[in-house]
């Protein structure tokens, strides 16, 4: 069992699988390229506006793998031998297969303001997800929430939304390429010099 600090994000996702007991679900991870995101390449609106087209482009994983639940629990300190390339990471992917039928975990990519504190990312994560348990980890630059529910994809596009009404704990660019791919991703292991950072836990929420 996760104490609370310093374990990492695929301990984490082991962590959510005994929880919920995940062991025969088929999870998707993705490896993808990373490198300065849109925002950070263009930092004034009037860059933003000049390259607009390039804002709207939507990257595809340059490959997806299928994994149960028991097999990544098993083997998830080998991650990074998934990727092929330096700048290339590894993602779980929000979208879940059970015997019921698809389901989404409730993850999300935090991008606080600035002047928020560890304290005020928790207490509003409590108020979006009506008191949530699961995990906040440090991804080296924001922030990552892994909440220990399942949702339907109905709960997922209000679960999306909720984070988008206080304005100030998301990029509401992540919540437009989740809706538009049908997934939310967290990434899983680390690339230098963009993501050097393995995403670890600072606190608990709700536990």
């Amino acid at each position: 069992m996760i104490s609370g600090i310093q374990a990492d994000a695929p301990s984490v996702l082991t962590e959510l699988i005994s929880r919920l007991g995940l062991e025969d679900a088929r999870l998707c991870l993705i490896r993808h390229s990373v490198g300065l995101n849109w925002r950070q390449a263009h930092l004034s609106t009037a860059d933003k506006v000049s390259h607009l087209t390039d804002g709207l482009y939507q990257c595809q994983p340059n490959r997806v793998f299928e994994v149960v639940g028991r097999e990544f629990s098993k083997n998830k300190d080998r991650l990074h031998e998934l990727a092929e390339q330096p700048d290339e990471v590894i993602s779980l992917i929000s979208r879940i297969q059970v015997h019921t039928g698809q389901f989404h975990l409730a993850i999300m990519n935090l991008h606080p303001e600035s002047d928020m504190n560890v304290a005020s990312v928790i207490n509003v994560v409590d108020a979006v997800t009506g008191n949530m348990p699961g995990y906040l980890l440090s991804s080296g630059r924001h922030f990552h929430f892994y909440g220990l529910r399942l949702l339907d994809q109905l709960e997922w596009c209000k679960f999306l939304a909720s984070w988008l009404m206080p304005t100030i704990i998301v990029s509401p660019r992540y919540i437009g390429h989740c809706l538009y791919r049908e997934y939310a991703a967290l990434r899983l292991t680390t690339s230098k010099p963009h993501k050097p950072v393995l995403p670890y836990v600072i606190s608990t929420v709700n536990m």
